[in-house]
């Protein structure tokens, strides 16, 4: 039969953010490019050559943060019992098989157009194994600090000649409350004993078939599935940097430092960034948290934890006190997992133990960002 006509281009997946390694002079970056530059990583929101970050065309991705040290490990939940193991059946003997018949002639395959593949996104591979075998372009977490693969690797640990920094950890806060034991899984259901099977005869060997004429030609075949999209990378949600110009007080009640802004998510773990620099004039404790639809970032997966505070870890003030503020900062860089899919409005919220003991900086960059990371 005749050939079918070619069938349509599937459309083009969806761009991700694009890692362009360490920040160069020389190099052209478009819209949407991300590059690192002294242990900050950025995005860009336009088009430059040798701007550097933070210029006017990038905007803060994921700053620097100190190692903290490492908070106690949650209360693990208890395990629950192995069902029983089923017992096999005995396996019958093979019968002898019968004589193969000859081949059919080939129909005429079928054409179709396979549509174009999507643009490779960053692939997140959660934590580095040495086992692994990483591609350019994955992304994987070791001690805290997130890092993305430049060549093809096995066994070359973070940061090695194969990897550069994606994002370093941020600082620990105090210890958080411990995590809600797991609860018991329920025994696995009994095996059913298989059925021991009976030996069959052995048949006698049929004769050879005359050959068969040449069938005619098949009819065309079916138009070809359309080719699957690429997976996106990792999408930037949403970033907001102030720098609020006059000075400002946190109470004991949450208050909004950053109004944020609205972002569309897939449903998948966000890592939400905030770095809030802030001056101690008398003793006290400091708390922020990230906000999502008007709750804690972490509600969605930890419904049970008491709202109180704090949630995210506290710094507390230190001396000299008065005149003579200590310049401190409150940072953090997490994941946040079970937040649905769709519209979303972000913003970021602090409190205080003691009322007057923290003043915010005018002349301090406030930052905050939401990352939504594909596996």
């Amino acid at each position: 039969g005749a050939i079918g006509a070619e069938g349509p281009a599937g459309p083009a997946g969806p761009a991700g953010m694009t890692w362009r390694g360490v920040w160069d002079a020389a190099t052209t970056y478009a819209a949407g490019d991300a590059a690192a530059r002294d242990g900050t990583s950025y995005i860009a929101m336009a088009p430059s050559v040798g701007d550097a970050p933070p210029g006017v065309s990038w905007q803060l991705l994921a700053a620097a943060g100190a190692l903290g040290p490492v908070g106690p490990a949650g209360v693990a939940g208890a395990t629950g019992p192995v069902g029983p193991q089923g017992f096999s059946g005995a396996v019958g003997p093979a019968g002898v098989p019968g004589a193969i018949g000859a081949t059919g002639p080939q129909g005429i395959p079928g054409v179709g157009t396979q549509g174009p593949a999507g643009p490779a996104g960053m692939t997140w591979r959660g934590l580095w194994d040495a086992a692994t075998t990483y591609a350019t372009g994955d992304a994987a977490a070791r001690d805290g600090t997130s890092y993305i693969a430049m060549a093809p690797s096995v066994g070359d640990a973070p940061p090695g000649v194969s990897w550069q920094l994606l994002a370093a950890a941020g600082a620990i806060g105090s210890v958080g409350p411990a995590g809600v034991p797991g609860a018991i899984g329920p025994a696995g259901p009994q095996g059913i004993p298989g059925v021991p099977g009976t030996a069959g005869a052995v048949g006698p060997q049929g004769l050879a078939g005359a050959q068969g004429p040449t069938g005619a030609a098949g009819p065309t075949g079916p138009q070809g599935d359309q080719g699957a999209l690429g997976l996106p990378g990792s999408m930037l949600v949403g970033a907001q940097n102030i720098i609020p110009g006059l000075e400002w007080a946190p109470g004991t009640a949450w208050t909004t430092v950053l109004s944020g802004f609205a972002g569309t998510t897939g449903g998948g773990p966000l890592l939400i960034q905030v770095t809030i620099p802030i001056g101690a004039i008398n003793p006290g404790l400091l708390s922020c948290q990230p906000i999502i639809d008007d709750a804690w970032a972490g509600s969605y997966a930890f419904p049970q934890v008491d709202s109180s505070f704090p949630k995210e870890g506290a710094v507390s003030a230190v001396a000299p006190w008065g005149d003579s503020r200590t310049l401190m900062s409150w940072s953090s860089s997490r994941v946040y997992s079970g937040v649905p899919a769709g519209a979303h409005q972000f913003a970021v919220q602090c409190a205080t133990s003691v009322d007057g003991s923290f003043v915010g900086l005018a002349s301090s960059l406030l930052s905050f960002s939401v990352i939504e990371v594909r596996q």
